[in-house]
């Protein structure tokens, strides 16, 4: 287990949808290298400090160049609602990041991936402008609505396919992890990761956009939260797990 120590295609549509944000952006920045990245989202990768981790994992392997992740969340956003508000697209219009990475619900159900494709169709013109790329970042269904994992993926995956962007598959992480383990964690309460969840989701991203293996990445890692150690066979299983959903979800950018 991941332990912490106490040291440490329409608008009307959009608009039908009601996404129900809760509160303004939240904006957290880690890491101070060259290779700048932004993670557009909610709060699955709110929690945890998702940002931080890629970070720290990325600088741990010595990656180049290293990455600077900065993180522009709400509680309960949809991409639009990012969009309608203003803020993220003026950060990436002035913020010339390499790599821009959209993150909403599972977006499973027709409206929702809908929507998800018209955002990150909005958004990837000003990313690309700015000299960047976009990346859509799979999440996982509810723990109640396991059956809506596949479209959840294929979502995510149509949305990448329309902005030719990184195809980043999180979700599909915890369920390649699962095959070899059912018992694993990665929920922490239904609906958003547990630390172990977002580790996981982590390695994946490190590995797809740096184009290496999820193999040997870090088990160990000093965030503002704490020192969180995982275990070195349970490290070895979620490495390989991520390697394995990348194989077959992942996508690197196309021409």
């Amino acid at each position: 287990m991941i332990m912490r120590s106490r040291h440490l295609y329409s608008l009307i549509a959009v608009a039908i949808l009601g996404c129900t944000s809760s509160g303004p952006a939240e904006v957290a920045q880690f890491g101070s290298g060259s290779r700048r990245i932004l993670i557009v989202g909610n709060s699955l990768v709110g929690a945890n400090d998702l940002g931080a981790m890629v970070a720290v994992i990325a600088e741990s392997a010595h990656v180049s160049p290293l990455p600077a992740v900065t993180v522009d969340w709400a509680p309960d956003y949809a991409l639009i609602d990012h969009w309608n508000a203003g803020n993220a697209r003026s950060r990436i219009s002035g913020g010339h990041y390499d790599v821009v990475i959209l993150q909403q619900g599972p977006s499973s159900v027709d409206v929702n991936r809908d929507t998800l494709r018209l955002a990150a169709n909005l958004f990837a013109p000003i990313i690309r402008t700015a000299g960047g790329v976009p990346a859509m970042l799979a999440v996982w269904p509810t723990i109640d609505r396991q059956v809506d994992w596949d479209r959840a993926t294929e979502s995510y995956r149509l949305a990448a396919q329309d902005v030719r962007g990184y195809m980043l598959p999180g979700g599909e992480v915890w369920r390649a992890a699962w095959k070899r383990d059912p018992t694993l964690r990665f929920y922490s309460d239904g609906l958003h990761p547990s630390p172990l969840g977002s580790y996981a989701v982590a390695l994946s991203i490190v590995a797809l956009l740096y184009d290496r293996s999820a193999v040997g990445l870090t088990a160990r890692f000093s965030m503002r939260g704490g020192v969180y150690t995982v275990d070195a066979a349970l490290a070895r299983l979620l490495q390989e797990s991520a390697d394995s959903a990348n194989r077959q979800f992942g996508a690197r950018p196309m021409p």
